[in-house]
């Protein structure tokens, strides 16, 4: 008897341990696929086991960037910002989590930019608070950094904000869930004839892969390759190029898959897609 109370005991223990634990975690970050996004299963943490409360009384999240009207270009940098406002109500701290996603899944990359609140999170697709955040002015700001990669028109922001009232425990606290939709410049590059007769041969390809065309007067360019994600994984050229440009490289280090081609100088760039096999 004393040995089965014992155990038994211990389990009750280790189960307060467990929720202690599980507790902190949340608090220092958001637990990832629970902004209600596609890749989330459009599940919040708005649940009985995590945060419960009642409905909205004034609360509202709002999402901006500061990609212009024409829409965001491929392979930059744009500030996100998703901002919770009590409206009236009352919460005593604040998390959220947000993700760029589109019918493919995860697009582009996202970084803290530096923000001290945002840390990034779920094999880096999400980002999520950093610790509890109090209310100043009725509202809680983060802002964390997007690279759009390859991402397609229509790829979407999605935010989870929880307004929660701090004590400790999974009631009285209220989520709210926010989607932006954004929209691609149509411009492929800034001046159609800065980078010529491109050619990329042979494609697919599992060695070396060859790369011409003509550069329209004198400039220092870069030729890259980037991933799906937009992250950069190899460089091929870095220098000066006039006229006529042939360029062979060896691509074999690069695992199998679809890859971007970037050429880039001061006037603009050019792209093509690539395939290692």
């Amino acid at each position: 008897m004393k040995k089965h109370l014992l155990l038994r005991n211990g389990f009750v223990a280790s189960a307060i341990l467990f929720a202690t634990i599980s507790a902190h975690t949340f608090s220092s970050q958001a637990p990832p696929n629970r902004n209600g996004s596609p890749a989330s299963n459009g599940v919040s943490c708005a649940n009985s086991s995590c945060h419960s409360g009642p409905g909205t009384s004034g609360q509202t999240v709002t999402i901006t960037s500061d990609i212009p009207a024409s829409g965001f270009e491929a392979n930059t940098d744009y500030n996100i910002t998703v901002t919770g406002s009590l409206g009236g109500a009352t919460a005593s701290t604040s998390g959220f989590e947000a993700s760029a996603e589109s019918g493919s899944g995860f697009e582009g990359s996202i970084s803290t930019g530096g923000a001290s609140n945002v840390k990034i999170v779920g094999m880096g697709n999400f980002a999520s608070h950093n610790g509890d955040q109090a209310f100043s002015g009725g509202t809680s700001v983060w802002s964390f950094k997007w690279n759009s990669g390859m991402a397609p028109d229509g790829t979407t922001i999605y935010a989870a904000v929880n307004f929660a009232n701090g004590d400790g425990g999974t009631s009285g606290d209220v989520v709210l869930t926010k989607s932006l939709q954004l929209t691609k410049s149509q411009n492929i590059s800034i001046e159609e004839n800065s980078v010529a007769n491109l050619n990329v041969f042979p494609n697919p390809t599992s060695g070396e892969l060859n790369v011409t065309f003509t550069n329209n007067g004198i400039s220092e360019s870069n030729i890259v390759v980037y991933d799906m994600q937009g992250r950069l994984v190899k460089e091929l050229f870095n220098g000066k190029i006039a006229g006529e440009f042939i360029g062979t490289y060896t691509i074999s280090d690069l695992s199998p898959g679809m890859y971007i081609l970037n050429i880039q100088n001061e006037k603009g760039f050019k792209q093509e897609r690539i395939i290692v096999q």
